[in-house]
């Protein structure tokens, strides 16, 4: 095994101090930030197979300063500088604007084009952060495969635990109500037996007790 010369929360940070003056001739100031690799809280691209960086805003750290956190999911090294470039414009206004307004008007003076949500990287960009890819050195770091996600947790009555106000820029909670169905038949064997779905499902009828056929309730 060849020896870890550098981590990769130095190379990000590298990165960081690269871009930095990027946003200064945008006309944009980044506060000082936190950066490291790691999935958040939204879990390892849970909802959406393109996430690929999360921004925490300050409230949500003790010390007030945002967190950004880089999905070890990725390797790559262009692509890793363009997950930094789109989690500065976060930092840039602690999340205020989602990825519309300020994160918008900014992402396209930096040169980012399509959906917001995932900013790729025009020509004009994409030969810069070839630029500094080859500056900064490859990314020291391997990419992750894992075939499970974090799930949301679901209380007894079939519901997701309630989470407290949204304090990060990835995607908002699921949420499709799941409900509870019971087999309510007095003297079934089965009585008790539990299924959740949804209303979509539900319009074209309620689940049968596998025990007694009856509806459940």
């Amino acid at each position: 095994m060849s020896e870890l010369k550098e981590t990769r929360e130095a190379w990000l940070r590298r990165a960081v101090e690269v871009f930095r003056p990027w946003f200064a001739e945008a006309g944009v100031e980044v506060p000082e930030f936190r950066i490291s690799v790691g999935f958040g809280s939204v879990g390892a691209r849970q909802e959406n197979s393109k996430i690929l960086g999360v921004t925490y805003v300050k409230r949500a750290a003790h010390d007030g300063v945002n967190e950004v956190f880089i999905s070890p999911e990725d390797a790559d090294t262009a692509s890793m500088l363009a997950t930094v470039l789109h989690e500065m414009i976060h930092v840039s206004d602690d999340g205020e604007s989602g990825h519309r307004m300020h994160f918008a008007d900014t992402a396209e003076k930096l040169g980012f084009t399509g959906p917001m949500t995932s900013t790729e990287a025009g020509p004009a960009l994409a030969a810069q952060l070839i630029a500094v890819a080859d500056a900064l050195g490859e990314y020291p770091g391997s990419y992750l495969v894992l075939p499970e996600r974090v799930k949301r947790p679901v209380g007894p009555n079939g519901e997701l635990v309630p989470q407290g106000p949204k304090v990060h820029t990835g995607p908002g909670t699921q949420t499709t109500r799941m409900i509870k169905r019971s087999c309510l038949t007095a003297g079934c064997e089965a009585m008790g037996y539990t299924v959740r779905t949804t209303q979509k499902w539900l319009v074209w009828g309620a689940p049968l007790c596998p025990a007694c056929q009856n509806e459940m309730r």
